[in-house]
Parts: C-alpha cells; sequence; structure tokens
C-alpha cells in the first residue's frame, strides 16, 4: 500500500514508540508480542528504532519475519528505523 507523506506524519505522531537498541532476536521478539497483545486500538502503529550498524539480525526481524494479525503493513523510513501500521478490524482480544 503507498502511504503518502502525511499519512506516514499522522501515524508516526499517534504511534507506540519502541527502541530495541541493545535486545537479543529472542527478547525483541517477546516484547513485540507483548506490545502487540496490549496496545492499545487508538495507536495506529509502532515506530520501532531496530538499528542496523550492529547486524541485521533486528532489522530482518522485523522487516521479514515478524507476523501477527494487527499487523497491515510495514514501512520502511529509514536504514534502521521501521514504522508498523496497525488495523484492529478483525482483532479481538
Amino acid at each position: 500500500m503507498k502511504y503518502s507523506s502525511v499519512d506516514i506524519s499522522r501515524i508516526l505522531n499517534n504511534s507506540y514508540k519502541l527502541d530495541l537498541h541493545g535486545y537479543t532476536k529472542d527478547e525483541a521478539r517477546i516484547e513485540l508480542f507483548n506490545i502487540l497483545e496490549r496496545i492499545d486500538n487508538n495507536k495506529p502503529g509502532i515506530d520501532i528504532v531496530h538499528g542496523y550498524k550492529s547486524g541485521e539480525i533486528l532489522k530482518t526481524l522485523i522487516r521479514k519475519e515478524l507476523k501477527h494479525c494487527l499487523i497491515k503493513d510495514k514501512i520502511h523510513l529509514d536504514a534502521g528505523r521501521t514504522l508498523l501500521v496497525l488495523d484492529f478490524k478483525n482483532f479481538k482480544k
């Protein structure tokens, strides 16, 4: 899906912020699933800083491996940051 810069700004301004620097892959996966299970449905996304200089492990986890029914889309903001766009329409806690 294509997003305008206005759409991305709106999503970012209201998103949950998460910095995964220093996390192992397993720790990051657990943290992300915990957040996805408890996040308020008024949050349109999760703005994730995963870094890129120390390797590609967290970046690959977020951009390629991570799957969850709330994740509608993934926007690569830059080399070390990804925005998960969420959709609560079919999600039941």
